[in-house]
């Protein structure tokens, strides 16, 4: 790999040896981590498949916090985060890295078999490889973060729209026949709705949970109450409401969980790879 950039994941990996098997203790896990400079390591099974990965603080939870010295790394061992094919290209299998936050990435055959290892700092050694991926997630994240925008200001514009018809219904429905209660239940959702559509482009997607609930309120209003003179049409007005309201929470919010993991892991996530060994 210091001669010439490599193109395929198994060109940069490491041999499949730097590996514990199945049965390992965890003094033996340590010992391993230690001998290879990683904190991580992977788990294999007597036909070299990969079982499942280990962590340095999960085995020295059980070593020193426990004093467990014969707990096997199979009953350790977590399933992969990320894995690479040995074919696969170099730029994709370090986007998995640095995506998951991981320092060490296994690198499995298609019959699921171990073949090596890829590490971080090997292919930080790589001249531009690293600022070459990190700027393509870059590129990608901001167009897709761009999309969301769009999408959040969309809904943000029919979520004012709504929530003006609503407060309109709340101020003059009763005149109209509208159960009171009703009308104070399409108040407190056009409030929402109004909130929701200034906090539509904000990064935190505050919109979408109470869109949620101006969507839950009024399809109950539907369903307990005939407003308008017991008129059908305004129970079917709720309902839809009610539904455009729960749509605009289910396209807004999708992304939300990905965005949420994505901020956890950078604060949180560990650093999972010590200096390797010379």
């Amino acid at each position: 790999m210091r001669n010439r950039r490599p193109v395929t994941a198994e060109e940069a990996m490491r041999a499949s040896s730097l590996s514990v098997d199945e049965a390992a203790t965890p003094g033996a896990i340590l010992a391993a981590m230690e001998r290879a400079g990683v904190d991580e390591l992977p788990v294999v099974t007597g036909d070299g498949r990969l079982a499942g990965m280990v962590e340095r603080r999960a085995v020295e939870r059980r070593f020193y916090d426990r004093g467990d010295e014969e707990t096997p790394a199979s009953a350790i061992a977590a399933a992969p985060v990320a894995q690479a094919a040995p074919g696969e290209p170099i730029e994709d299998a370090v986007d998995k890295m640095l995506a998951a936050h991981l320092g060490v990435l296994p690198i499995v055959s298609a019959r699921g078999r171990l073949d090596g290892l890829l590490l971080l700092d090997d292919v930080r050694g790589v001249p531009g490889l690293i600022e070459f991926v990190a700027d393509r997630r870059r590129r990608r994240d901001l167009d897709a973060d761009g999309g969301t925008r769009v999408v959040a200001v969309a809904c943000g514009l029919a979520s004012a729209g709504l929530g003006l018809v609503l407060l309109a219904l709340w101020a003059a429905g009763p005149a109209y026949g509208l159960p009171r209660w009703v009308a104070w239940v399409d108040g407190i959702a056009a409030l929402l709705a109004l909130i929701g559509a200034g906090l539509a482009p904000a990064r935190d997607m505050v919109s979408a949970p109470l869109w949620a609930v101006a969507g839950v309120g009024l399809c109950f209003a539907a369903l307990n109450a005939h407003a308008w003179r017991d008129s059908a049409s305004s129970t079917w007005l709720q309902f839809l409401f009610g539904i455009a309201f729960l749509l605009m929470a289910a396209v807004v919010g999708s992304p939300l969980p990905r965005r949420l993991r994505r901020r956890w892991s950078s604060r949180f996530g560990p650093a999972r790879l010590a200096s390797p060994s010379p």
